[in-house]
């Protein structure tokens, strides 16, 4: 029962989320305003309760009437459930002064703890590992595509990787698999599936790739990574896209996260592709494709020189603007595949700082940095994949709006205030008396 629950709630992981995220945004919304435009939170039509759970209640059905698994449903839900969240403590009495009580905070914190709980939850599933075919794929021998995956220490990855290429929709390609020096059993993981597997002592992750374009046969090669899962058209699509256009020289998209911190899985579904239409503005129109979801022509890599086998990392990036001098460079954002969010395990901001020190040295200094990003090989703990320290910074951000309006408080501070001032006044008559003796 209790795998079942978690199984169940791991499904809407990133819909939960999201509904926490709405549901503090409202929250702090209308308690700011309230705090710093007390006349307008007095208006009938800002402080009516009976209209917001109207409203909320609206928020709830449309969001059932959006059958489309998309955010919109879960931000409704979100919403409405800030707006009876937020007048929740005033029901027994139903006046200003209450919104402000100490009850009424104590509901939001219930509130915030329940969606908490729930991520919690929702968190707890470890990705599946694929079971190992009981026969090996038979790589063709002139096939259209080679998909090359450099893996160091992937046992525990990469047999998702290579099922997801089993299940494609198209079969005309082979299977390289560059062995790193790896100290696990990722070789032998990878021929059992039956993949061809090379090996690459240097490890950076250019030589890595380098070495298995080196071993490709097909006329395109695909490239991807160890820990990502690529949909059941992804060499398909990429087929497509060169028979079409005999001037692309390169193709790729995006990728999302089917693991890892849940603000991650969120920026880098809903934002992340904003970062590269920029970068595309100001790396001279030319896009950057990323390694996990990249393919390229045989001939074409070979004429720029391939991968630049010193790079610790941005090898992918420095091969697509070299490819741009050939002919066309297009990635469609749209076309993604899902990869590990494990990079960001010690949190969000740190996870992409990794990256961010070399797109921000390469755009705006126009040079290099060759800091290696360290081999992170586990899933954060299901408390590492909460956005805690946002929601602490949100409970004491709303405490102090509470601190400062609420009635209960506020006679405490005046308490505190006239023993303060009873003190004072004790310290000043014994001090007028210590100057009367002195004399």
């Amino acid at each position: 029962m209790r795998k079942w629950i978690v199984s169940v709630f791991s499904k809407y992981e990133e819909e939960i989320a999201t509904t926490y995220i709405s549901f503090w945004f409202i929250i702090l919304l209308l308690r700011s305003i309230a705090f710093f435009f007390p006349q307008t939170a007095l208006s009938p039509i800002y402080h009516s309760s009976t209209l917001h759970f109207l409203i909320a209640f609206s928020l709830f059905f449309i969001s059932l009437l959006v059958r489309k698994r998309s955010a919109l449903p879960f931000l409704l839900l979100g919403t409405g459930l800030g707006m009876i969240a937020d007048e929740m403590g005033m029901l027994p009495r139903l006046s200003f002064e209450d919104y402000w009580d100490i009850f009424n905070f104590s509901s939001l914190l219930f509130f915030n703890l329940l969606l908490l709980f729930f991520l919690w939850l929702a968190s707890k599933e470890e990705p599946p590992r694929a079971e190992i075919p009981s026969h090996p794929r038979q790589n063709p021998d002139n096939p259209l595509i080679s998909v090359v995956i450099p893996a160091y220490n992937e046992e525990n990855y990469i047999g998702n990787t290579l099922q997801s290429l089993l299940e494609q929709d198209f079969q005309d390609f082979e299977i390289i698999v560059v062995d790193n020096a790896s100290e696990d059993g990722t070789g032998e993981v990878a021929r059992r599936f039956g993949a061809k597997v090379v090996y690459e002592k240097r490890r950076t992750v250019g030589a890595a790739r380098q070495r298995g374009c080196l071993e490709a046969r097909g006329k395109i090669i695909a490239m991807t990574d160890a820990d990502t899962i690529l949909p059941p058209n992804w060499l398909s699509r990429i087929a497509e896209e060169f028979e079409k256009d005999e001037k692309l020289v390169a193709f790729g998209g995006l990728y999302t996260l089917y693991s890892g911190p849940v603000l991650a899985r969120l920026w880098i579904r809903h934002f992340a592709h904003l970062l590269w239409i920029l970068d595309k503005w100001m790396s001279d129109g030319y896009w950057n494709i990323p390694g996990s979801n990249i393919a390229f022509r045989r001939d074409a890599f070979f004429k720029v020189g391939g991968f630049r086998e010193d790079l610790p990392i941005g090898e992918d990036v420095d091969l697509s603007l070299r490819l741009a001098r050939l002919g066309k460079v297009v990635l469609d954002y749209r076309f993604r595949v899902a990869t590990s969010g494990r990079r960001y395990r010690k949190g969000f901001l740190k996870g992409t700082m990794t990256y961010a020190k070399n797109t921000i040295a390469r755009l705006l200094l126009r040079k290099e940095v060759t800091t290696t990003p360290p081999p992170v090989r586990g899933e954060p703990t299901p408390l590492r994949k909460l956005p805690i320290l946002p929601s602490l910074f949100l409970i004491v951000y709303l405490f102090s709006l509470f601190l400062l309006r609420s009635p209960s408080f506020a006679n405490e501070r005046r308490k505190v205030e006239r023993e303060v001032k009873k003190v004072e006044v004790v310290l000043m008559s014994k001090i007028a008396k210590a100057k009367i003796i002195r004399h």
